[in-house]
């Protein structure tokens, strides 16, 4: 079963490297009218995204991220009003700019992702990328509205959103995160730092730590499964077993996540129509 699932993965990858590069020429007619049909990988208009920005090509990464984000804006958009219509408490106005600025919020996502070289699994599954940035997108912003509460932060207690926007511009140094703002709740910066980056190192903390170690080495090192088998001193199989593992934990981990089981992917590989 392991093996059968790592070869419809190896097949994919290679479909998809074989999609981009037979691309037509970049910012030819061919190649517009190729990347905008509704079926064309979103894996590869970002690898073709990434490609383009690295020779300097901006109107074609312009023309490429409006197509990924516009591929994906009415399940979006669908997604952020379902959210917004379950806070029974708030009236039709107020669910309907809910759901805008959580849309908003996660197109900007999406965008921040997909021009980002390090986030390499946006290029190999799309779908699950989306679903996970949902999650992320949802947890934040109700963390953020005061809607969640967390071990970080308080339920009722909201961030801000003039904050958010001052802290988007904050410039991160190797060693020290210099503010050239002046903040004046500097807890509230505090909660909005923990809910950007804790959430889901803390989940993978849970696992054993053979499993955890693994899975840190896969997606915060961006380690290669014979990479972390030499590292770790086991086979490859080994390694494919514990990620294997790690993931059906980490899934099951977050559908029991308060308030998040509508919006996560099921299962590792989720249907595309349900995204």
């Amino acid at each position: 079963m392991v093996s059968n699932y790592y070869a419809d993965v190896n097949q994919r990858r290679s479909h998809l490297l074989k999609v981009f590069e037979t691309l037509p020429a970049y910012d030819s007619q061919d190649f517009w009218s190729t990347v905008e049909q509704k079926d064309f990988p979103r894996e590869v208009l970002v690898k073709s995204l990434r490609a383009a920005r690295q020779m300097q090509q901006d109107a074609v990464c312009e023309g490429l991220a409006s197509i990924i984000v516009a591929r994906s804006l009415a399940k979006n958009e669908f997604w952020a009003k379902g959210i917004a219509q379950k806070c029974y408490e708030l009236g039709w106005d107020e669910q309907r700019n809910m759901s805008l600025d959580l849309c908003a919020d996660l197109n900007e996502a999406i965008l921040k992702a997909i021009f980002d070289p390090q986030r390499h699994f946006w290029e190999e599954n799309f779908v699950h990328c989306l679903g996970y940035e949902r999650m992320h997108v949802y947890r934040s912003f109700m963390l953020r509205e005061g809607r969640l509460s967390s071990a970080h932060v308080e339920k009722g207690r909201r961030i801000p959103r003039s904050l958010v926007y001052r802290l988007d511009d904050m410039v991160v140094h190797a060693d020290v995160l210099h503010n050239p703002y002046e903040i004046e709740d500097e807890r509230a910066y505090a909660i909005l730092h923990a809910i950007d980056s804790s959430f889901l190192m803390d989940i993978v903390k849970r696992l054993p730590q053979r499993l955890a170690e693994v899975v840190h080495l896969v997606y915060w090192e961006d380690k290669t499964e014979k990479d972390i088998a030499t590292i770790l001193g086991i086979s490859d199989r080994t390694v494919r077993n514990r990620l294997q593992m790690a993931m059906r934990i980490l899934s099951q981990s977050l559908i029991c996540e308060p308030d998040c089981m509508a919006y996560i992917p099921h299962g590792l590989r989720p249907d595309p129509d349900n995204l």
